[in-house]
């Protein structure tokens, strides 16, 4: 697991001149190589980043617009462009790029679960389908704002559904949805 005795990761045992364990074939398996197209061939090429970089970075830029949507409603770019139009564009392209470059060489079909868990085992198709989700749970989001700033809902109702909304995505647009047909009702 690449804890020391200290329990503080690679970057402890390295200072202690441990031994760093053999990267396993799961390891191999991030590190995957990605068929990309040029000029009509397909070529083999090392990605520019791994699915678990990418991951990473890709979480952050969408966390920037969860805190934004959150902690500053008045600034109406921020639900009005930014995590409604820009952000989710950003996420589309890598989408794209994923699915256009992996897709149509790995096994697993939609038509059944097991089919899904097929294609969910290749590491850039399952970041391709977390890629998905941060693009339109952030939508939503967004939504939930504007609707809610249209409808004057306060934004201290509208925080935790927007939490619900990246946790959990269906059930924090259900969430909001309850708060605008309660608060429009006694209005």
């Amino acid at each position: 697991d690449g804890l020391g005795a200290g329990g503080l990761g690679h970057c402890d045992n390295r200072r202690r001149g441990a031994r760093i364990p053999t990267p396993s074939p799961h390891d191999a398996a991030r590190t995957a190589v990605v068929p990309r197209r040029r000029g009509g061939r397909l070529l083999d090429e090392r990605a520019f980043m791994t699915p678990d970089q990418l991951f990473s970075f890709l979480n952050t830029v969408a966390i920037v617009g969860w805190i934004a949507l959150a902690a500053l409603p008045g600034v109406r770019w921020i639900a009005t462009t930014l995590t409604a139009l820009w952000m989710p564009l950003f996420f589309a392209v890598v989408y794209i790029a994923i699915v256009a470059t992996v897709f149509g060489s790995a096994a697993g079909s939609f038509s059944t679960l097991a089919g899904v868990q097929t294609l969910f085992q290749n590491p850039w198709l399952l970041l391709g389908g977390w890629v998905h989700y941060l693009a339109f749970d952030l939508i939503v989001g967004s939504w939930e704002v504007r609707d809610a700033k249209e409808r004057g809902i306060p934004h201290g109702l509208v925080v935790p559904c927007l939490f619900l909304t990246l946790m959990f995505g269906p059930a924090g647009w259900l969430a909001y949805r309850a708060v605008r047909t309660i608060r429009t009702r006694r209005a």
